[in-house]
């Protein structure tokens, strides 16, 4: 997607670069005892669940200091949560940062 990416605009497959707040932050395991992180992100639009695996976890080691109220810039696909039948973004990159740019 180019330009400004809006949550409530992201669909399955989709390229998402942007920047968003982590309204919540929540450290999981996985049935193989990989580390994970579930976000719920929001911008003026929405909110979207998000995911980073162990994979993006390790080549992102800031990722695991996220915690709520950080913006996040990020860079991921959307996908479709087979759980919730919901689009959520899982994230390949990502890095913290000090404001949301409009």
């Amino acid at each position: 997607m180019a330009g400004k990416v809006f949550i409530s605009d992201i669909k399955e497959g989709d390229e998402v670069e942007g920047i968003f707040l982590a309204d919540n932050v929540f450290k999981r395991t996985a049935k193989n005892k990989r580390i994970y992180l579930k976000l719920h992100l929001s911008d003026k639009s929405g909110v979207i669940e998000s995911v980073a695996w162990d994979e993006a976890m390790e080549k992102n080691p800031d990722c695991s200091r996220l915690k709520a109220g950080d913006f996040i810039s990020l860079a991921g696909q959307g996908r479709m949560n087979r759980y919730t039948n919901k689009v959520e973004i899982v994230i390949r990159s990502e890095e913290h940062t000090s404001e949301l740019q409009s």
